[in-house]
């Protein structure tokens, strides 16, 4: 009698791995009812023929785990990935308690080589006609800077650098494969500015005049170090720093040389002086002149 219920056991769980391994493979829809009795017992015939069938299997070698490894490598890479755990003990779809009988799904994601990798760089606005800092190039690769396709400059990782950039209106910085692009910022041309403190008149003296500063001059620019200034003229000059300079006249040593100079003319006598500031980087230049007034020695 035990050795009936053993065998009896045995073709369940002969069965059992069968429908698995079926349903697996073929995902197909076994009704169970159809190789039972009326009586509950499984047919010898069905039973026999599902034995020969899984000593098939394993005398060349196959094991179950193996044919589920093989279904699982060859789902399309865009289905979701099933990973069962456990082998083939009894799961549930909804159990999620943590036993071996748990399944995870992880979606397969691929990855593109081809997206550009963002690189690590400050990008501040260049401006034209300016000798424009490069801050350090923290990256692994080279950085290129382009000025409207050109190449400005090349900036080595771990170092800093800077490049001219002239009319350029478009900069693009490239590293490996990405790279970063901005506009660039107009450099406003330099004014002038006069102001007078004892610039004279037909009254004054010329002694006078030339003992005081007549002129204030201020020389406006947003990048003042690259601007050149020029005062020419019977003048004197002190720069007083950030583009303001004090003009003074000196025309005169003597009387006696006054006279050599305007003896024979009437006055009111004018003595010019002119400030010329030009940008070193874009050549744009301006000038102006102004005068001093006197009516005497």
């Amino acid at each position: 009698m035990k050795q009936s219920k053993d065998v009896k056991f045995i073709i369940y769980q002969v069965l059992y791995i069968f429908i698995i391994v079926v349903l697996t493979l073929k995902g197909a829809d076994i009704d169970l009812t159809k190789m039972i009795k009326p009586d509950g017992m499984i047919s010898i015939t069905a039973a026999d023929s599902l034995k020969v069938k899984i000593d098939s299997l394993l005398a060349l070698g196959v094991k179950p785990e193996d044919i589920l490894r093989d279904r699982h490598d060859n789902i399309a890479s865009t289905d979701p990935l099933i990973i069962y755990k456990g082998g083939f003990g009894s799961f549930d779809a909804n159990d999620n308690t943590g036993k071996d009988n748990i399944y995870d799904n992880t979606v397969k994601v691929a990855t593109d080589v081809n997206k550009p990798a963002d690189f690590q760089f400050e990008i501040q606005k260049p401006v034209q006609f300016r000798v424009n800092q490069v801050s350090v190039n923290r990256n692994s690769e080279p950085l290129y800077i382009y000025g409207d396709g050109k190449l400005l400059t090349t900036v080595q990782p771990n170092q800093g650098g800077s490049f001219i950039l002239k009319d350029e209106s478009t900069v693009v910085y490239k590293c490996g494969n990405a790279e970063k692009q901005t506009g660039t910022k107009e450099n406003v041309t330099q004014t002038l500015n006069f102001q007078a403190f004892n610039a004279g008149g037909s009254e004054k003296s010329l002694r006078e005049i030339q003992s005081t500063v007549g002129w204030r001059v201020v020389v406006s620019d947003d990048y003042y170090d690259q601007i050149d200034v020029k005062i020419t003229g019977p003048v004197k000059w002190e720069d007083k720093g950030k583009g303001t300079f004090d003009v003074k006249l000196m025309l005169c040593g003597s009387k006696d040389e006054f006279e050599r100079k305007f003896g024979d003319k009437d006055g009111p006598y004018r003595a010019n002086f002119t400030v010329t500031a030009t940008d070193k980087i874009s050549g744009k230049k301006i000038s102006q002149m102004k005068e001093f007034v006197f009516g005497e020695w």
